[in-house]
């Protein structure tokens, strides 16, 4: 069970990223210009593209804002943030 929970969450970070690199190369963007824009660092904005990592709530909505991405288009991700953060809860109590 905790397998298939994994495996679907870096299916969907990798969803995720690949949304995001694609929207990077449609406004002709480089990794560091997108990094600056959206404040955080270049290394972030790589492991977020390549699925290593999710990204806060926080920089999430603001690469969105960046590429005028509707919060819809990321609300996937977010639930899967929040479903991630429960199972940790609850993970922490056994």
């Amino acid at each position: 069970m905790i397998f298939k929970v994994r495996e679907r969450t870096v299916s969907r970070m990798n969803e995720l990223g690949k949304m995001i690199f694609d929207a990077r190369k449609l406004k002709g963007e480089s990794l560091r210009v997108t990094a600056a824009a959206c404040k955080i660092s270049h290394n972030y904005l790589a492991d977020i593209e390549q699925g290593k990592r999710f990204g806060s709530l926080k920089v999430l909505r603001r690469i969105a804002k960046h590429f005028d991405l509707a919060p819809r288009d990321l609300s996937v991700v977010l639930e899967e943030m929040r479903k991630r953060k429960a199972e940790n809860a609850i993970d922490r109590l056994n």
